[in-house]
């Protein structure tokens, strides 16, 4: 029983002292995410206690941010002051629009495919709330809030944009985002690559696209033998698929025959690449001038295009240059440039760079490619 009242006498001394310390408010300021998980709470008291103490090492803005009571320091008081507006002490009245805002990065660069998370920081003593964001061409990089006080961008093709966060009262920052290069692997296969790829370990391998062939020549019986099988197996991976279709056309209209014989048998399938025109046919090559080289892929293209489906050209680098006119071919559909080297040319959206890549779950060599433009996915 005299531990029982021991015990009450400290538990009661430690309400009052905690009544004490509670009972002086300083106005203005507000208490700040620290730890950084998107809410104010205990844990961001602990973790000033935690550096304090020497237990962890303090975040790159840490000192930034953490000095709640505005007494020039970061001590044990900011830790008091975060307990004091969790208890509902301080007054919210007191807070005011903040007068600056920056971010934690000013320029980034990243490679098609990655994500960057920034976060968003306003002067203390005043409310974050209400942040937008934006990026000045949503091409190259988007821009997506990820809670109260950061966002993801996400890089989707080369070239430059700003991300910019603007606060409810008109205070922006800039973050200038170039991306350049790609980590967006694709691979192409056929029947070449036989029926028994495992697609599960082509994706587990970090291979997330794929590009079927789907046939070749104006006759139904040329469709790929392993088409069906693959399409099945790929979607059944999660990954992102795509169509191609090889021509042995030698006339504008013969490419029209051959569109229709290719939506004959992908047979309405979904894609999420386009469905392009492989031109690799030797005599076309060869034999064809230059416009009317350009003419039939134009009307493979739109024939595809006409049946709601996203068309482009695979060709060489040699081609793109000639017989093919290259403006055009950029200009209205997605370029696919085989070029197997350590460089590429042509301005395209997907560089195939070789035909002899060791990917987990194929047998033998496949072709490999890198998508330098996601804008293309559906």
């Amino acid at each position: 029983m005299k531990n029982s009242k021991f015990t009450k006498i400290i538990s009661l001394a430690i309400v009052i002292s905690t009544i004490s310390v509670f009972s002086v408010i300083s106005a203005g300021a507000k208490a700040v995410d620290i730890d950084g998980n998107g809410s104010i709470g205990i844990g961001d008291a602990t973790e000033i206690q935690k550096v304090l103490a020497g237990i962890i090492e303090p975040s790159d803005n840490f000192y930034d941010i953490a000095d709640v009571d505005e007494d020039g320091s970061v001590n044990i008081n900011d830790v008091t002051y975060i307990q004091k507006y969790l208890a509902g002490l301080i007054d919210e009245k007191d807070e005011k629009e903040p007068t600056s805002v920056s971010l934690s990065a000013t320029s980034v660069t990243l490679k098609v495919g990655n994500t960057f998370t920034i976060s968003a920081y306003t002067d203390i003593n005043s409310y974050s709330a209400g942040f937008e964001w934006s990026s000045s061409n949503s091409q190259v990089a988007t821009v997506e809030q990820k809670d109260s006080a950061s966002a993801v961008i996400s890089a989707m093709m080369q070239g430059t944009t700003d991300i910019t966060v603007k606060t409810s009262n008109g205070k922006m920052a800039t973050c200038t985002v170039t991306v350049a290069g790609s980590d967006v692997k694709c691979i192409d296969v056929s029947t070449w690559q036989g029926d028994s790829i495992d697609f599960n370990k082509v994706k587990a391998s970090g291979i997330d696209y794929v590009i079927l062939r789907a046939g070749y020549g104006n006759e139904t019986y040329q469709k790929d033998d392993t088409f069906e099988i693959n399409y099945q197996k790929a979607k059944e991976a999660g990954m992102k698929v795509g169509a191609y279709w090889f021509s042995y056309a030698m006339s504008p209209d013969e490419a029209i025959e051959e569109a229709n014989t290719c939506l004959y048998c992908i047979n309405g399938k979904q894609f999420d690449l386009p469905v392009y025109y492989d031109l690799e046919y030797t005599p076309a090559i060869t034999q064809l001038d230059s416009a009317t080289y350009t003419n039939m892929a134009q009307n493979f293209c739109n024939t595809i295009k006409d049946a709601g489906y996203k068309a482009g050209v695979y060709a060489s680098a040699s081609v793109y240059n000639y017989p093919l006119i290259y403006d055009t071919i950029r200009q209205n559909y997605s370029v696919w440039n085989a070029e197997w080297n350590s460089y590429y040319t042509v301005d395209c959206d997907i560089w195939q760079f070789t035909d002899h890549e060791k990917i987990d779950g194929i047998y033998g060599n496949v072709d490999c490619s890198y998508i330098y433009n996601l804008n293309i996915v559906e």
